[in-house]
């Protein structure tokens, strides 16, 4: 799996990452295939800014887990509680509505629209966040996030397979 994560606020930052997984050859006490998993994360940095405190340069590039970037965990509770059909709407008492607005394909997976709305000072909805999900996978194929109407970042699945 491979995901390109844009941050599109002041100064325009890509970075790659990338989940491999492995056949370890092992088995759980289950009997289960034991996967190695590894992830490796690429991003560009000019000599200089790689020779100035290159641990914090680093950590400004790519600080934030992959998981945290894809699905922030104080959304998840929201898809453990509505079931993903096109055309559904589900409003979440004191926090948001949750519209399901169609389908996208994505690195070759087909995976629904869904859109966090929240309202804001004037109590009118604006869009926060909005995923692409592929209900046979455990991550979305896409996050988008929101500030006053205009787009933050984007994680986007770029490579699926081999």
């Amino acid at each position: 799996y491979e995901f390109k994560v844009s941050w599109l606020q002041d100064e325009k930052k890509e970075v790659v990452y990338i989940m491999e997984t492995k056949d370890s050859g092992k088995k759980d006490e289950n009997g289960e295939e034991v996967l190695d998993v590894s992830f490796t994360v690429k991003g560009q940095m000019s000599k200089a800014e790689f020779g100035e405190g290159s641990l914090e340069s680093i950590n400004d590039m790519h600080g934030l887990s992959l998981n945290f970037i894809l699905f922030n965990p104080a959304y998840k509770f929201i898809f453990s509680e509505i079931e993903l059909k096109d055309g559904d709407k589900t409003n979440f008492a004191g926090m948001g509505v949750v519209k399901i607005t169609g389908k996208e394909k994505i690195a070759g997976r087909e995976g629904l629209v869904c859109q966090f709305l929240q309202k804001d000072d004037s109590d009118k909805e604006q869009l926060t966040v909005e995923w692409v999900i592929d209900p046979a996978l455990g991550f979305p194929l896409r996050t988008k996030t929101y500030e006053n109407g205009e787009q933050q970042s984007q994680c986007e699945l770029v490579k699926y397979g081999n």
